[in-house]
């Protein structure tokens, strides 16, 4: 009996599989047995076409595509109504309005807790107001909002707890947020007005800080 080398086994085997397969209209067999695309069913990429091959670290490696699509600006809504930038996205948050003072604090509230948009707008991130309460801190976490120059209002957000001087807890209550302001005054709105930290040097107001961006 003839016995099949390594070579020709391959070989057969190669045949046996593409024949009579849905391999056999696009595959065939070299020399060698080993299957191989027929020119005609090889796929040309369009001119123009961009690619980006994986490097073998995975797809999170991949190179980034030149010409890749924007986010729509329909999309990025300013709190006017107006579009925002399609690049709003990409600025870098950055500490933007606040009232703050170093000297001893008091619970409760005697002014509005405003800042002012002169021109132009900002992106909002995030506020955060303060309720420095002893000696054991609050065991709840309220909302926060904000009031529009026209009377709209925005929120209220469930705020998130942290540790502020002295270890107090929840001392920090902070909102994320993503609005666009045009120019106008805007009013910090907070659940607990009562226990909102302020004092003379605040004018009475609730302290409070904001981050976010200003909008080219």
């Amino acid at each position: 009996m003839r016995v099949a080398t390594p070579a020709r086994f391959t070989a057969v085997l190669c045949f046996a599989l593409v024949a009579g397969s849905t391999l056999a209209a696009c595959h065939g067999c070299d020399k060698t047995g080993v299957s191989v695309l027929r020119p005609e069913c090889e796929v040309v990429p369009p001119p123009g076409a961009l690619t980006a091959p994986l490097s073998s670290a995975g797809p999170e490696s991949a190179a980034p595509l030149s010409g890749a699509a924007t986010p729509d600006p329909s999309l990025l809504m300013r709190v006017d109504g107006t579009a925002a930038p399609a690049g709003s996205g990409a600025h870098k948050e950055v500490p933007l309005f606040n009232n703050e003072s170093g000297d001893a604090v008091l619970s409760g509230v005697t002014a509005p807790s405003t800042f002012a948009v002169k021109s132009g707008s900002i992106h909002l991130s995030s506020i955060t107001t303060y309720h420095y309460v002893l000696p054991g801190g609050l065991k709840a976490v309220g909302s926060v909002g904000l009031r529009g120059p026209d009377g709209t209002t925005f929120g209220p957000y469930p705020a998130t707890g942290s540790i502020g001087q002295g270890g107090i807890p929840n001392a920090m209550w902070r909102v994320t947020v993503s609005l666009d302001l045009p120019a106008g005054t805007y009013t910090i709105i907070d659940s607990a007005p009562a226990t909102w930290s302020s004092n003379s040097g605040t004018g009475g107001a609730g302290m409070f800080w904001t981050t976010g961006y200003t909008l080219p």
